[in-house]
């Protein structure tokens, strides 16, 4: 997941690059990157409280069930 997310803003970034000589262009890339960060900060720490450290580490430690 971390790792997508970082390719994906490695391709924006490398399009930013690209398209430096056009000001307009490039401002509206940033802003779309910085929206994009933002988007998925939240949505990660809304995942967090959600589910919850402690829930998932008992999720992972309960004994399986018996058949």
């Amino acid at each position: 997941m971390t790792r997508d997310i970082t390719a994906c803003a490695i391709v924006i970034s490398n399009l930013c690059l690209q398209c430096f000589a056009n000001y307009f262009v490039c401002s509206v890339c940033f802003v779309s990157l910085q929206l994009i960060r933002t988007f998925i900060h939240i949505v990660f720490v809304i995942a967090c409280h959600v589910r919850g450290p402690v829930n998932h580490h008992a999720f992972i430690s309960a004994p399986p069930p018996r058949q």
